[in-house]
């Protein structure tokens, strides 16, 4: 099943499905907090409990009293029957707060579940638009109160209501067993409960089509209430410049008011669905009470029998219902946790491998593009078609071209994160497919066009870890430029960058986390050192000034360098130039600029006037 037809949920579940899903579900609940999971089934059992003693201690107490006053015996039932309903409510209540005090490390378990899929996808499910749209719903779905949260709602209620049939059936059963009715009104009784089953199942039916369409246009609520949110709050200055605030609230509202009428008339007809329910569960409570009552006066059953049997009856038919019920919502869960478990059952179409990848003192990687093809998932546009390459650790490549030709491709399949569609890559002659996947990530450090500093300190942020060597941090920070900026903040490497987890935290400016990007790629101290066009929004002479730093600290290690800036790779041993998905020529700048017709010669004459500049600049 593709991931759209589980977002959609439009294809029929199956009865083995249905339990199958429920069952992962539990296991899955009980994995976020085995405590919290245990405290919501026991309080729900308890709680399902606790309305029968009170019923059967009172019946006992009445006639206890009209059976000659015996007042003695009348006085310590309802002294115990004051003191268990208070031990049993006490119990509930622990239960209840107990549960309450796990509830958030069941949602700290949810969030951490999502976050270890997150981080057990390959790159290119990541990057799959299929993928982040089914997160994306999924989250939507969760916060309409489906999924996990639906199921042990519905699953407490579901034990509740068992629980409750079961204890009414074991009261009930000296009521059918014995002479106090006739067969004729058990006969009657039994019939009454069981049309009323019946028609609660037809209406539950029904009504969960209704709940079902009501979810969906929650969901949907949501997702443009969200998409305002980041409007308002993303997109201020643009929503500001051209007045756009009125139309987007505009649209806001229209939505809305296609929700609310939509929802409204999903409430009528679940109300008109339920209607007969209601009717004729009124009507058999009523007869209920009189076959009780004349099944009194004719002797056959106490005083305080009718309120403990009239009481079971109706506890009995109601928890049929409330069973009936949460079975119907947990089947129409369902519809919404077999797109939860999609998510999750996304494979890592990743090949991982298993050969150590070799470690050698003297750099001595070779690595080989051998006619290497690719198109991204879902598309059939070729990113890359035939390209051949060959370079070795200790080198300066620059990758040079215009955007879209391929150029970034070119380095997520040298680290892995995608895996050729034709074509084979090589380190040392191996293909690298056949590497331990771990081990073969480790060899680089990248900085691409669109890194990303997480709100922890200067000091993890570089190290990629809360374990940190300091003097090792501090060198890095000085090659990168940056550590007379950082030494002059209060706590130094400690300080957190961004406010996301500390309200003192330094909002650095764009050049100064390029730079701490560069001290982090550093400090990994890999045999290759991959810029991804990280400084694209600096003016050429300050991405020229940065990549001739970072040239010259790179020491034996490879260094890639990729850009449309031609001028700032002129230092490079080799310059490999993308067109179209294809390496078109190579070769050093000098030789590469004597080939007049050439792609390189065409790029350099179209950002002349760039380096002109630069050079008047400089005199």
């Amino acid at each position: 099943m593709t991931a759209n037809k589980r977002a959609e949920g439009s294809e029929k579940i199956t009865l083995k499905e249905h339990i199958a899903l429920i069952r992962r579900g539990l296991r899955m609940l009980r994995s976020f907090d085995t405590k919290a999971f245990s405290f919501h089934l026991l309080a729900s059992a308890v709680g399902s409990l606790a309305p029968y003693l009170p019923m059967y201690m009172s019946a006992v107490l009445i006639d206890l009293i009209l059976e000659g006053g015996r007042l003695r015996e009348a006085g310590i039932c309802a002294a115990l029957t004051v003191g268990l309903t208070f031990a049993v409510r006490m119990l509930e209540a622990w239960l209840d707060e107990a549960r309450d005090e796990r509830d958030w490390l069941q949602e700290l378990g949810e969030l951490w579940a999502f976050s270890e899929k997150a981080m057990s996808l390959s790159y290119q499910s990541i990057e799959d638009r299929e993928t982040s749209l089914l997160r994306e719903r999924v989250e939507k779905d969760n916060q309409s109160g489906a999924n996990m949260w639906e199921l042990m709602h519905r699953s407490k209620a579901a034990l509740s209501a068992a629980i409750s049939i079961i204890t009414a059936m074991i009261m009930l059963s000296p009521l059918f067993i014995g002479p106090a009715l006739s067969l004729t009104a058990k006969l009657i009784i039994l019939a009454l409960i069981v049309i009323s089953t019946a028609i609660k199942i037809v209406s539950a039916r029904l009504a969960s089509e209704h709940q079902y369409a009501q979810s969906e246009l929650s969901a949907r609520w949501n997702l443009v209430f969200e998409h305002t949110n980041e409007y308002l709050f993303s997109e201020g200055k643009d929503m500001r410049l051209y007045g756009t605030g009125s139309m987007i609230v505009e649209k806001n509202r229209q939505v809305r008011d296609e929700t609310a009428a939509l929802k409204t008339e999903h409430q009528k007809k679940k109300a008109l669905i339920s209607l007969p329910d209601s009717v004729f569960r009124g009507a058999v409570q009523t007869v209920i009470y009189i076959i009780l009552i004349v099944s009194a006066m004719r002797g056959g059953v106490s005083t305080g029998s009718i309120i403990k049997y009239a009481g079971c009856l109706l506890a009995l038919m109601s928890s049929s219902s409330d069973l009936l019920n949460s079975v119907t919502q947990l089947l129409l869960n369902n519809r919404f946790l077999r797109r939860y478990f999609s998510y999750f059952d996304i494979p890592n179409e990743m090949y991982q491998g298993s050969l150590t990848v070799e470690k050698r003192d003297d750099r001595e990687y070779y690595v080989e593009f051998r006619d290497v093809s690719f198109r991204y998932p879902n598309t059939d546009v070729w990113a890359l078609r035939h390209l051949n390459a060959r370079f070795r650790v200790g080198g300066k490549l620059a990758v040079v071209g215009e955007n879209g030709s391929g150029k970034t491709t070119f380095i997520k399949l040298l680290c892995r994160l995608y895996d050729p569609t034709e074509g084979v890559i090589t380190l040392n002659g191996v293909d690298i497919r056949k590497y331990d996947y771990d081990e073969y990530m480790k060899l680089f450090s990248v900085v691409f066009q669109d890194f990303r500093l997480f709100d922890f300190t200067v000091g993890q942020n570089v190290a990629a870890s809360t374990v940190i060597d300091g003097e090792r941090m501090k060198l890095v920070l000085s090659q990168a430029g940056i550590a007379e900026r950082i030494n002059e903040l209060p706590e130094g490497a400690g300080t957190y960058i961004d406010k996301g987890y500390d309200g003192s935290g330094v909002i650095f400016s764009g050049g100064e986390k390029q730079k701490i990007a560069l001290a982090r790629a550093l400090y990994r101290d890999a045999p290759f050192i991959i810029l991804d066009e990280p400084t694209a929004s600096l003016d050429p002479e300050a991405e020229y000034d940065i990549y001739t730093r970072f040239s010259a600290i790179a020491g034996d290690r490879t260094a890639v360098y990729i850009s449309h800036r031609l001028a700032s790779c002129r230092f490079c041993d080799m310059i490999a130039v993308f067109d179209r998905g294809s390496i078109v020529q190579t070769g050093s700048h000098d030789e590469l600029l004597g080939e007049k017709d050439g792609k390189y010669a065409e790029l350099w004459g179209a950002q002349a006037q760039y380096y002109a500049a630069d050079e008047d600049k400089k005199e």
